[in-house]
């Protein structure tokens, strides 16, 4: 596996390992409604933007991922790109708006916190902006997946 650093992936249909982390290594995927959010959204990229996601694991704080863009779509970074867009906009919706999180006021600080240090965003940030993409070859991955199980 050879890393590509920042958000360089090299061949946009390529087959890469991710990880998508929470600023701060916030523990946001303990609630069943933040994996819910990310699992939709990968459906619906799967489905509707050309995401193909080969395996994957949610850990409390981050998410990895074995993932890859069928020829015909806007390529990964794309992909990648509008999905964080997105989760992170229903993940801080779920957050803030429903009443069902406790930590409420702590992540809205945390959140705040880290969109002030990014000029990338204005109010929060939620998804750290490395994803430490390591291209997979084919066989790489079966031996990977192999030794895993």
């Amino acid at each position: 596996m050879k890393e590509v650093k920042g958000y360089k992936i090299t061949d946009q249909y390529g087959c890469y390992f991710v990880t998508f982390t929470i600023v701060g290594w916030v523990d946001i995927f303990t609630r069943k409604e933040c994996k819910d959010i990310v699992i939709s959204s990968l459906e619906y990229c799967q489905k509707n933007k050309g995401l193909k996601v080969h395996a994957y694991v949610i850990m409390s704080s981050h998410i990895h991922m074995v993932i890859s863009a069928k020829e015909e779509s806007i390529g990964l970074s794309n992909i990648i790109r509008d999905l964080k867009r997105h989760t992170s906009k229903i993940l801080l919706e779920w957050v803030l708006e429903s009443g069902r999180e406790s930590r409420k006021e702590w992540l809205r600080v945390v959140f705040n916190y880290h969109a002030k240090h990014n000029s990338n965003n204005t109010n929060y940030q939620v998804w750290k902006q490395d994803n430490k993409p390591k291209v997979f070859d084919i066989g790489q991955l079966f031996l990977y997946l192999l030794i895993m199980m």
